[in-house]
Parts: C-alpha cells; sequence; structure tokens
C-alpha cells in the first residue's frame, strides 16, 4: 500500500479543493472576495465518484480526473487570490475554514500534503500551486492512471516462481510510467529547486491517514533512508526536485535490479558461465546506481545497519549480537575506515569486494571451459599461454594479468580439487575439476584479503602473518564463526 500512497493522496486532495468549489451561496467575504458560482453560470456540468478517485492505480478513471480538472478550474475562476497565478495555502485553508468548519482539520492535513507535493514535482514556491503547471498536474495523474495501473498489476502479482517470465513486462511497464512522468515533470517552469523534508513528509502521511507505529514505522523507513544518499546524493533526509528527476530516470532499472536480486533463488541457468556472470553483471549494475560524491562523506552508521538486520531477521536468532561486534573490529582492517561509520570510500570497497568476487569465479569459469581438454589430463600442466578470450573484454588490463596469473598457478601448483559432490582425489594423478578451481581460487582471495588486512612486512616483498597475528584474526571473528557454530 505504501507504493501509492502518494499518488492517491494526492487525487484526494484535489477532489476536496474542487468539492468546494461547487454551489458557494455564502455571501462575499471581504478577505477573499469568493464570488457565486452558480449565479455566474459557471456551475459544475459534471459528477465524479469519489470512491472511484480512490482506484487510480486499479481502474480506469480517465472521466473523473477530467471532471475534476473541470471543477478546480471553476474554483480557480470565482476566487480572487492575493497573486492571480497562484493558489496559495494560506488562501484556501482559510477559505474552507470559513466555508467548511466540519471537515476543514482533515481537508488541512490534506492540502499541506499535496501542496509539498507539487512542490517538489513541478518545482512550484513553498504552500503555492502554479496556475500554469496545473495542467501538467493533471497530465501526471493521467500518466499514473494508465500506465501506472500496468505496473500495479505486474507487482501484485509478483511471485518469485513466475518473476522471470513476465521481467520484461514488468520493466516495460516501470519504464513507460518513468519515461512519460519524467517527461512532464521536464516541462515544468525553470524555478528554484524546491525541497521536501522526507521523514516530516512521512510523519504527514502517517498522520494523515491515521496508520499506527506497526502499519507504517517511520523510524524504521528512516533507518533505510541511506540508500537515498549513496543513490542521489545529498542529505538522505531532504529530497530535492532535482533529485527527484534523477530517482525516476534510475527507478525502472533499480526496480528490475531490486527484483532480480530478490528472484535469483528461482532462476534457471544453462551453464555455471551464465550463472557466474549474471552475478557479476548484478553486482556492476548496482554499482552503475552510486551518485559520486566526496569518499569522506559518511553513508551510514553502522548501528543502523544491525537494525536493519534484526528487523529482517525478526529477531529470531542471536546472529546480530553475535556478529556486530565482530563486524566493527574486522571493517576498518579489511575495508578501512572507522568501524563505526560507511563512507561513500567505504561503500565503493564493499561493493569492490563483491565485483572481485563474481568476476574471478566468471573469469575462471569461461577459461576452464576454453582450456578443459587440457585440464582433464591427468598429468601435471606448465606453461598454458593466456588465450585472451573476447569475453575478458570486461576486465581491464591489469585485472586480465592477475586473474590470468592466479588461474595459471592453480593449475601448475594445486594438485587437488574438490568435485560436484564435495570429495577431494587423493590419488597420483591429478583430476580438476571447474568446482574445484572456484574453491582454490577463492580461498587464494580471501587469504590473500586477510593477510593484507592482518599481517606485515618481515621482508621486503610481501606480507606474512605471524601466530599472534592470527590469534589477533580469529579474536576478531570469533562472534562471526560462533554464528554457524564453528567455537575454537
Amino acid at each position: 500500500m505504501a507504493k501509492y500512497i502518494l499518488v492517491r493522496l494526492s487525487i484526494i486532495s484535489l477532489l476536496f479543493l474542487s468539492s468546494f468549489s461547487c454551489g458557494v451561496k455564502d455571501e462575499v467575504n471581504p478577505d477573499l472576495e469568493v464570488f457565486d458560482i452558480e449565479e455566474a453560470g459557471a456551475g459544475p456540468n459534471c459528477k465524479f465518484d469519489t470512491a472511484k478517485l480512490a482506484k487510480i492505480l486499479e481502474e480506469d478513471i480517465h472521466g473523473e480526473i477530467k471532471c475534476l480538472e473541470a471543477n478546480l478550474d471553476n474554483f480557480v475562476k470565482f476566487v480572487r487570490r492575493e497573486n492571480p497565478n497562484y493558489i496559495s495555502l494560506s488562501e484556501l485553508k482559510s477559505f474552507i475554514q470559513r466555508f467548511f468548519p466540519e471537515n476543514a482539520d482533515k481537508v488541512h492535513k490534506l492540502l499541506g500534503f499535496v501542496f509539498k507535493l507539487n512542490t517538489l514535482l513541478l518545482k512550484d514556491p513553498h504552500e503555492s500551486i502554479s496556475l500554469a503547471n496545473l495542467p501538467l498536474l493533471f497530465e501526471l495523474f493521467q500518466i499514473v492512471n494508465i500506465e501506472g495501473q500496468k505496473l500495479s498489476k505486474e507487482l501484485k502479482e509478483f511471485n518469485k516462481n513466475t518473476y522471470w517470465e513476465n521481467r520484461n513486462t514488468m520493466f516495460a511497464a516501470a519504464s513507460a510510467l518513468g519515461t512519460k512522468g519524467l517527461d512532464v515533470t521536464k516541462r515544468r517552469k525553470d524555478n528554484e529547486t524546491s525541497t521536501l523534508d522526507i521523514p516530516d513528509f512521512l510523519e504527514k502521511i502517517k498522520d494523515l491517514l491515521e496508520l499506527t507505529d506497526e502499519q507504517f514505522n517511520i523510524d524504521l523507513i528512516k533507518d533505510y533512508l541511506f540508500a537515498k544518499k549513496l543513490i542521489l546524493g545529498g542529505d538522505k533526509n531532504i529530497l530535492t526536485s532535482s533529485q527527484f528527476t534523477g530517482l525516476l530516470e534510475k527507478a525502472p532499472s533499480l526496480l528490475i535490479t531490486g527484483l532480480d536480486a530478490i528472484s535469483i533463488s528461482t532462476k534457471e541457468f544453462k551453464t555455471k558461465e551464465t550463472e557466474w556472470f549474471f552475478y557479476f553483471d548484478l553486482v556492476n549494475d548496482l554499482r552503475s546506481f552510486f551518485f559520486i560524491q566526496p569518499d569522506s562523506d559518511v553513508i551510514v552508521e553502522q548501528d543502523n545497519l544491525l537494525r536493519i538486520a534484526e528487523k529482517l531477521l525478526d529477531n529470531k536468532y542471536d546472529i546480530v549480537k553475535q556478529m556486530g561486534s565482530s563486524i566493527k573490529k574486522v571493517k576498518p582492517k579489511l575495508i578501512g575506515g572507522d568501524k563505526q561509520f560507511y563512507s561513500y570510500k567505504d561503500a565503493k570497497a564493499l561493493i569492490g569486494l563483491a565485483q572481485d568476487f563474481f568476476g574471478a569465479q566468471y573469469f575462471n569459469d569461461i577459461t576452464y571451459s576454453h582450456f578443459k581438454r587440457v585440464l582433464d589430463s591427468p598429468l601435471p600442466i606448465i606453461n598454458l599461454r593466456n588465450p585472451n578470450l573476447p569475453e575478458y573484454q570486461l576486465f581491464s588490463k591489469s585485472q586480465i594479468k592477475y586473474l590470468w596469473n592466479e588461474f595459471r598457478f592453480v593449475t601448475e601448483h594445486y594438485r587437488y580439487f574438490s568435485d560436484s559432490a564435495g570429495f577431494i582425489n587423493f590419488h597420483n594423478t591429478y583430476k580438476r575439476t571447474r568446482k574445484g578451481y572456484s574453491q582454490n581460487t577463492t580461498l587464494r582471495w580471501a587469504f590473500k584479503k586477510l593477510i593484507h588486512a592482518y599481517g606485515s612486512f618481515r621482508g621486503e616483498r610481501r606480507k606474512e602473518v605471524s601466530i599472534d597475528e592470527m590469534r589477533v584474526l580469529l579474536y576478531d571473528i570469533k562472534g562471526i564463526l560462533k554464528e554457524p557454530n564453528l567455537n575454537f
């Protein structure tokens, strides 16, 4: 429901405005100068269904939206305002308080909501709606009704088991809504960039809909707002109109990438190569969404991430307490920076680890497939030459050099490889396996990272880990090892 609250409230808010513009028979208020609409012959010539307006993402309500626009036009024509080019929030509140006191409190909340939303979408000044932007606002409502219905239907029917069959339809629906909405917002006047205080806006939504903490946990939502800074930049609690435009541009790809990650377990891969490529491509997509900002900018606090983990795990396990302290100890050594905070530099380092891992798996798999006939030999193999496969173009020259050297080293120096069942062949001949290459290269990669983090130079060329340093490592990761019952 939360996905559609903003749009529905906007329509409902304008519904109240247009409803109040019909059949005003009171005497003229000297402050507002409200004229009798019916006596002027400009009464509404259509009626709209309030219940249908609330179903903007479920039914075709084109007629209701057009009727709503016509009624609001009448309101504009017969209420003289301080600035004839704008509808001001204070003037509307005064009008409603005088003529409709029984509904004033509820309507004031709705008005505050729709004015904030309009400021963000169409860059109108604070607490004002430009008459020039009204057609754009209603055009957005029509787009949401037509294209939003399609996306809403896909999201409601989302199922991991059928997602991959419907993925293209989902992306097309999201793209159509984002592209058409973006086109409208780009036609607004080039006013100063407007801002929206996200926590304050969430509070207004909660108050307006009279939601409980269980239904709408703002504190939990706040914990996720670090993603806004990471993807759009700026203050995590503030959304500007230019950032909203950026969000519209990224939204379809963000949605599909997120759903891809959620639905990985149900995806069928023809080969191991295609599977590793999928994972590698997915983390590269995630990295591409990062908004470039100073390396020192703090993105999120460690405790913030732990609260999210606690919520996701529903506190069923003691995993957060067990692992939290270990992560704080390991993070500065493995990733860098402060143990309590993750900066933009740290975020890049974390996603970089994922890119390195999945990139290496993909590289090893395509290389193994290329050399399979040679690697099936039970004899030692030396002097393999880099095949420079077309797939290597995904990597930089330095990455290719490093990954190739690792593959060749395992080929020439490792004798034992585990098979698909996890068994290792101890014999006087070689029995190399695809899985064995994956495991051996992964272990080499992990040990190198840990040695770099915990070791020290005892020679001129490379770091080594002493027994005491190994003790420090084991002590630091004690909480992590306890979770899978790897006590020591």
